[in-house]
């Protein structure tokens, strides 16, 4: 009968045997079982089981254990996993047994005397180069099942592979400011490999907006609350010894534009609009500007009145004035990701603004000779609208009308060579500025000058001759030209040469040395005098002059004394002076004098260092 059930039911009628085959049980529940023993007389009392018997498969050794795998080679360890048995023989398994064999050997050895339920295990204290097989049994209440199917022979040596790298990311990424973004991926590689964030070729360190995760898989940079600054091209490496592997994301952290770069600018004004222009923002946000929206308001109002929304250039026209009122304009830039702050101008109040030019400034005159002068000045205010000639006027000064030096168009220059003046005349000149509007007031005269050159510098000397300079002097000109001499112009000339080399141009002084002459060449120089209006002409050295230092009677010769001596004549000898004075020596004179003489008496000059001083 079964365990929660009262009534019996017979399996079998006629068991001869002493024992019986209960069939059609179900595998879990629980039964009683009773047998009774029978006669011709009839059936005897009946004997039941005490206990209740749970129907199950028998209990057997575990099968083999599956998937025996090595997971990790050093040179003096070895990782290894397996999964359980298919079957574990009817009773749970209590634990594993791992056992090994060195090759070359026939018995296989327990690798650990630990009782081993993990189903991963680190064979450690190998020698490395040896290699070993490997197999693993389970166990349970009833003993030790088969053993697995061994594992190929291994090797103990360290493991190389070169690194590989997954990663979750693209090549480019966009984010908004403020929101955070991860970088990750997995990896691996033995030995195992290095991980190195670089941002912009700047390794990544951490910070409270930046952390770095690396596990012995997966890496991850992780960002919050972006910024600008973070964009950038993030570069991760993962390197081990037998190489590296990178890869690469354009970071892109977008944000509204900045303002619009001032000051606005009025290119034109008039009584019933305006033309503004200003400068792109300095940083777009990160995408490209859309558009710029403009608005105005009348200063006597609070109202911002829009302009346009749609334009892309950097200028706009600001239509619908009322003349006489002052006016600001505010402009905003517009992208994907928002509306910059605004930038907003000074007051401009709308008229019409343009007129003739200003009157230039006093011109000056310079570069004066006997027939011309050359008349220089400054561009004034060109009244709003650009200036498009020049009209140059002179008159002597005694008279009394100017006349235009010119018909031909003066621009864009601000000088003029006015030709044609009358020798020692005395003239004033003065420019006005024209534009589309008209011609402007003239300026005021210049300073009377004179139609002159200065004359030429008087008596020119040279003196000091060495071997690289000598010393020129000069008096002024007798005619200084109407104005006072301002410098003197010194150039020099190797006489084998045609050209003229300035050796000073701005001294005042009457005197010059001049330097860096070549020792031997011959030079010629010339001078010429300058005042306000211009040069005058050069005067020239008379005769070219040659670089060589000046001659000196030689020194004393040295170690006088005689060497032989008879009744009537001495031979003597000496050696050369210290100093020939700047010459080869020719000679010497040899000279004599009687014991308590005066006068010494010329004996001869002889080219050697020795003499026979004869006639004694």
């Amino acid at each position: 009968r079964e365990s929660d059930h009262r009534a019996w039911t017979p399996v079998s009628y006629t068991v001869t045997r002493q024992n019986a085959t209960v069939q059609g049980l179900t595998e879990g529940k629980a039964y009683f079982f009773r047998i009774a023993a029978e006669n011709i007389i009839g059936m005897g009392p009946f004997t039941e089981t005490t206990k209740e018997l749970v129907i199950r498969p028998p209990i057997t050794v575990p099968d083999r254990p599956e998937d025996l795998e090595v997971k990790a080679v050093t040179k003096n360890s070895v990782t290894l996993t397996w999964n359980p048995p298919k079957y574990d023989g009817g009773s749970e398994i209590t634990m594993y047994v791992l056992e090994s064999r060195l090759i070359g050997k026939e018995k296989f050895h327990k690798v650990t005397k630990e009782k081993m339920l993990d189903r991963k295990y680190t064979v450690e204290g190998l020698k490395e180069g040896d290699t070993y097989e490997y197999r693993v049994s389970a166990c349970n209440i009833v003993g030790q099942g088969k053993p697995s199917f061994c594992t190929k022979p291994i090797t103990c040596k360290d493991e190389i592979a070169p690194p590989s790298l997954d990663l979750d990311f693209r090549d480019k990424l966009i984010v908004r400011v403020g929101e955070a973004f991860s970088l990750t991926g997995r990896y691996s590689g033995k030995p195992t490999p290095k991980v190195t964030w670089l941002k912009d070729d700047i390794v990544v360190k951490e910070d409270d907006r930046t952390k770095i995760k690396t596990t012995p898989t997966t890496l991850c940079l992780g960002i919050v609350k972006s910024v600008r600054e973070d964009s950038g091209k993030y570069c991760v490496t993962v390197e081990n010894s037998t190489g590296s592997r990178k890869g690469f994301c354009q970071v892109n952290v977008v944000d509204r534009p900045s303002p619009p770069v001032g000051p606005v600018i009025f290119n034109e004004v008039h009584k019933d609009h305006m033309i503004v222009s200003w400068k792109p923002p300095l940083d777009d946000g990160g995408s490209e500007i859309t558009n710029y929206i403009v608005e105005k308001k009348d200063t006597h109002r609070d109202v911002w009145m829009p302009v346009t929304s749609a334009t892309v250039k950097t200028t706009c026209k600001i239509p619908k004035l009322l003349e006489g009122r002052e006016y600001q304009i505010r402009i905003y830039a517009e992208n994907l990701y928002g509306i910059s702050d605004p930038l907003i101008s000074d007051e401009m109040k709308a008229k019409d603004r343009f007129r003739v030019p200003d009157a230039p400034e006093q011109p000056i005159i310079k570069d004066v000779t006997k027939d011309s002068a050359v008349v220089v000045w400054n561009k004034p205010y060109d009244g709003g609208k650009p200036i498009t000639n020049y009209i140059v006027e002179k008159k002597e000064t005694m008279a009394p009308r100017w006349v235009r030096v010119t018909k031909d168009p003066i621009f864009p220059s601000t000088q003029f060579k006015v030709p044609d003046l009358l020798e020692g005349c005395q003239y004033e000149f003065r420019v006005s500025a024209e534009n589309e509007i008209g011609v402007g007031d003239p300026s005021p005269p210049s300073k009377p000058i004179f139609a002159k050159d200065p004359g030429p510098p008087r008596n020119l000397q040279v003196s000091e001759v060495r071997s690289d300079s000598c010393y020129l002097t000069w008096m002024e000109p007798e005619d200084d030209g109407g104005s006072v001499i301002t410098n003197y112009v010194v150039e020099r000339k190797d006489v084998a040469s045609a050209q003229w080399v300035a050796i000073s141009s701005s001294s005042k002084k009457r005197s010059h040395l001049a330097k860096y002459l070549m020792e031997g060449t011959q030079y010629v120089f010339r001078v010429a005098a300058e005042n306000q209006y211009g040069r005058g002409p050069y005067v020239e050295t008379l005769k070219p002059i040659k670089a060589i230092d000046p001659l000196h009677p030689p020194g004393p010769p040295k170690n006088l004394h005689h060497v032989d001596v008879d009744k009537t004549e001495v031979s003597l000898v000496w050696n050369k002076p210290d100093r020939d004075g700047g010459a080869e020596i020719t000679g010497y004179l040899v000279e004599y004098q009687e014991d308590g003489a005066d006068e010494w008496t010329k004996f001869q000059t002889v080219p050697m260092l020795d003499c026979v001083v004869t006639g004694l």
